[in-house]
């Protein structure tokens, strides 16, 4: 669209049918589209598994009548399970990772009614939840090892990573999310099984203090 307001190729014309010119679209449930396009279908995803937590209040499920068991559980299987399905081939960035962390935590502390100074790592070790940042990481080795399962795969993918020494900014292509796995982890995660990996994501995300 021009400052004038005039749309410019709005759409294409293929075999009669108008196809529309967008800035992205979702096929079989994962974005495809600019970076605009995935930070607000994120925020979209994120609000949803914000608000299904209180759409269970009518079957009983509400702050300081569940068990914090309970609550932990209903909000991995059904709440977390509302933004997993995106996180396979989309990169968030740090700031945008610690934000989602921090709702989340809030959430969470709503929602069992803990002060918001609780420590959330020993909270999230006792109810077994992932942190978003945790899940996001996750995701990135589950997304790779069905990669490397098929040759033609794995073999554009190392081909595209030997070439791409640098990345800029605007790169957002799987080689860049992995590398930032692999600077928080410091390893290559191609010297290594997945299963190795995914330990190591854990390890890194566990609570230091035993005390």
């Amino acid at each position: 669209m021009t400052n004038s307001g005039k749309i410019i190729n709005p759409s294409k014309l293929i075999d009669g049918t108008h196809i529309a010119n967008v800035q992205g679209f979702e096929y079989l449930g994962l974005p495809i589209g600019n970076n605009r396009f995935i930070m607000e279908l994120i925020e979209e995803k994120w609000k949803k598994v914000e608000r299904s937590m209180y759409s269970l209040y009518g079957l009983g499920c509400k702050p300081s009548v569940m068990n914090p068991n309970l609550v932990g559980f209903l909000y991995k299987q059904y709440c977390q399970s509302i933004f997993r399905h995106i996180l396979d081939n989309i990169y968030i960035p740090s700031s945008i990772l610690e934000e989602l962390d921090t709702r989340q935590n809030i959430h969470i502390k709503r929602m069992i009614v803990l002060k918001k100074f609780t420590h959330i790592t020993p909270l999230y070790e006792a109810l077994k939840l992932e942190s978003v940042s945790q899940i996001y990481y996750k995701h990135k080795v589950f997304f790779l090892e069905q990669l490397l399962r098929n040759q033609s795969c794995k073999d554009v993918l190392l081909y595209i990573r030997g070439k791409q020494t640098q990345f800029n900014k605007k790169n957002t292509c799987l080689c860049v999310q992995l590398k930032s796995l692999e600077n928080r982890l410091f390893i290559n995660c191609f010297d290594h099984e997945p299963k190795l990996i995914k330990a190591l994501i854990k390890f890194s995300f566990k609570n230091n203090n035993r005390g």
